[in-house]
């Protein structure tokens, strides 16, 4: 089989942080926590966001901009240090979906 064969096509669907420009995080079930004792800011929060939602503080922490995050928890699981958390909203369908979503055996 030739080289060009095995090549699968690439589809883009949005570019990532397409949706800076909207208000997007009202789909969200929880929100982003940051604790600045454990915080070391290595910024790897701030690589891996899909949205851009995390932005510098003025003392250079990760600021989470809650108008954008959707609460996918990325930055959660990739900081080294445990600053960041998940905690989830307490309004309407967020609570329930969270506790359903993350519920531990």
């Amino acid at each position: 089989m030739s080289e060009e064969k095995k090549k699968l096509p690439i589809t883009i669907l949005a570019a990532p942080g397409s949706l800076a420009k909207e208000r997007s995080a009202d789909c969200r079930i929880a929100e982003i926590v940051l604790t600045k004792e454990k915080c070391t800011p290595c910024m790897i929060c701030y690589d891996s966001c899909p949205e851009g939602a995390i932005n510098l503080d003025r003392h250079a922490f990760p600021a989470i901009d809650e108008t954008h995050c959707k609460g996918c928890g990325i930055c959660v699981q990739i900081c080294p240090k445990g600053g960041l958390r998940m905690v989830p909203l307490n309004e309407g369908h967020g609570k329930r979906s969270f506790k359903k979503l993350f519920k531990r055996a």
